[in-house]
């Protein structure tokens, strides 16, 4: 305040002085409007100054309120102070007001960028997840409405894909629980017919190198081809070569757990450098959490399935499935009029190993004689097991003449074949009998009735040929 007023009396000194030198220079003429010109000169500028001073203050004063609302939301501290009661605010403050307050609206805007990145984050993590749910649910319903499982990997890697937006192609390798290895399950952008012939343990897997063993987390991996390179033997390497399995700049890699175990790995392959971001690893995380219970469904779907359409014992079809199987096959046949035949077949001396030997035998016998005329059938046969000792099977697309001779060559080569059980050797001898589509009918109960007359006929005269089949069966002396 005092250096307020001292400002103000230099001023009307400087003023007066000014109206001295005019009055000098005019001759000490002095006239009543000279004077009058410098009172008005002086009254308009000590007002000027006042209202000024007044307004640099008002302004300062709002620019300081503005500052610090900004920075109470920011929660940022604010350290600029100044006596509001002064009446005389300096000119630097106010250029230090202004560009604090410029300096506050670029921290602001660098503020509210950040937070519109994290929004846009946790949108698309959103929209991934959501989008991840509904997949997973289309994916459901299409399992239970199809009885084919052969493309339930295929779609859950595409959903994958489709989730990641880096990823361009992928695998998925499961876990067999026989070989002890990991197999190619399914791929997208690969020739899998290659790939499937491709194994690794699980030591030569990428997330095991990456994490350099521990397998239970995500992993992003740019330096793909070099550890292949580094782990693989040369014919692996060659077969990933071949199947365009190195074409690959940046690899996102997950466990898949199942009961706690690793079930499977998922990868999802970039020929982009540096595609994928931590972003990515939070969204396949989710995934593949979601994957493991769909998979786990799967699974439990996938037995159901199976004891529902196959003999737990032997594993082949079961009566129930097979006459199911065989109506859908016999109705297209009827269209095409394609010539098959139906086989009964009945396992020779198996009531009498069942009482001598016990079930187990029996059993034994029975998975063994299934093992071997599967060998002997083409992919799209039907082999069932229709009830104790009786088994059917339709030979596709044949004619009379090529069945009969291929049941008589499958007589003679297991004939004499015998299995060993303890100290003994058991008999996997079989009858069989045939009929024809369309030949001798077209309808399901005259043909099975024809095969069962005739393998009747069979297997009486072997009887005859062969009375003490299983006295001849010795212990084994060696």
């Amino acid at each position: 305040m005092k250096n307020g007023w001292i400002r103000i009396g230099v001023s009307l000194i400087i003023i007066l002085l000014l109206s001295i030198l005019l009055g000098v220079l005019s001759k000490l003429l002095l006239s009543i409007h000279f004077i009058v010109f410098v009172a008005v000169i002086f009254l308009v500028g000590v007002s000027m100054y006042f209202v000024f001073d007044r307004k640099i203050a008002q302004i300062a004063q709002i620019i300081d309120s503005s500052n610090r609302r900004i920075f109470d939301f920011l929660d940022f501290s604010y350290d600029v102070h100044y006596t509001s009661s002064s009446k005389f605010i300096p000119f630097h403050y106010l250029l230090k007001a202004f560009n604090l307050f410029n300096d506050t609206i670029d921290t602001g805007l660098e503020k509210l960028a950040s937070v519109q990145k994290d929004l846009k984050h946790l949108q698309k993590l959103n929209h991934a997840k959501t989008h991840t749910l509904e997949t997973l649910l289309t994916i459901s319903q299409e399992t239970l409405q199809s009885d084919h499982q052969t493309a339930f990997y295929e779609r859950i890697l595409s959903a994958a894909i489709d989730v990641i937006e880096p990823a361009e192609k992928g695998s998925i390798l499961i876990w067999d629980e026989n070989a002890h290895c990991f197999k190619y399950e399914a791929c997208v952008g690969y020739i899998y017919d290659i790939l499937k012939e491709v194994t690794f343990s699980l030591e030569e897997t990428l997330l095991f190198i990456k994490s350099k063993g521990d397998v239970s987390e995500s992993s992003i991996i740019s330096d793909v081809n070099t550890l292949d390179k580094a782990i693989l033997k040369e014919d692996k390497y060659q077969l990933l070569h071949d199947s365009e399995g190195l074409n690959i700049a940046d690899t996102l890699t997950s466990p898949i757990y199942i009961d706690h175990k690793l079930y499977a790995i998922l990868n999802l392959d970039s020929t982009n450098a540096n595609a994928f971001a931590n972003v990515d690893i939070q969204l396949i995380d989710f995934f593949t959490s979601q994957i493991s219970i769909a998979l786990q469904n799967n699974l439990l779907l996938e037995e159901t399935m199976r004891l529902s359409h196959y003999d737990r014992l032997t594993g082949v079809y079961n009566r129930n499935y097979f006459e199911k199987l065989f109506d859908q096959f016999n109705h297209n046949a009827m269209k095409t009029l394609k010539p098959y035949a139906f086989v009964l077949c009945d396992l020779n001396g198996l009531k009498t190993i069942n009482d001598s030997y016990g079930h187990q035998a029996g059993d034994k016998v029975l998975v063994t004689f299934t093992s071997l005329i599967k060998k002997e059938l083409k992919k799209d046969d039907i082999f069932a097991r229709i009830g104790g000792d009786e088994f059917v099977i339709i030979l596709r697309d044949t004619t009379p003449e090529a069945a009969t001779d291929k049941l008589a060559s499958l007589f003679e080569k297991y004939k004499d074949y015998t299995i060993e059980y303890n100290v003994y050797h058991l008999p996997v001898s079989f009858s069989y009998g045939l009929s024809f589509f369309p030949n001798d009918s077209m309808v399901f109960e005259v043909l099975s009735k024809i095969a069962d007359m005739r393998m009747y006929e069979f297997k009486s005269q072997y009887k005859a040929k062969h009375p003490n089949l299983m006295l001849n069966q010795h212990p084994n002396q060696s």
